[in-house]
């Protein structure tokens, strides 16, 4: 385990964690069940212009919970519920 200050996170990082077989299966949920928000809704303000970010963007947490950068303000919606069958 390692502690990154710099982005307030303590990262676990395990390979082959997810067998492949189990890992092609969650990121074909994941693709499936992700909702992305509006790329205007996610445009980020820079010296009073906007710019649209140039990756999608989703917002998942409490259902009361909003998130807010840059003059943006986003609702957090609900999260997702992924089934792990098999992990190995």
């Amino acid at each position: 385990m390692a502690l990154h200050p710099e982005l307030d996170a303590l990262v676990d990082y395990r390979p082959g964690f997810f067998s492949p077989c189990a890992a092609s299966d969650l990121r074909r949920q994941l693709k499936k069940e992700i909702v992305y928000l509006d790329p205007e809704v996610t445009a980020v303000s820079v010296y009073g212009k906007r710019h649209l970010l140039p990756r999608r963007v989703a917002g998942y947490g409490d259902s009361n919970v909003e998130y807010s950068y840059s003059g943006s303000k986003v609702a957090a919606a609900s999260r997702i519920n992924i089934t792990f069958r098999r992990l190995r």
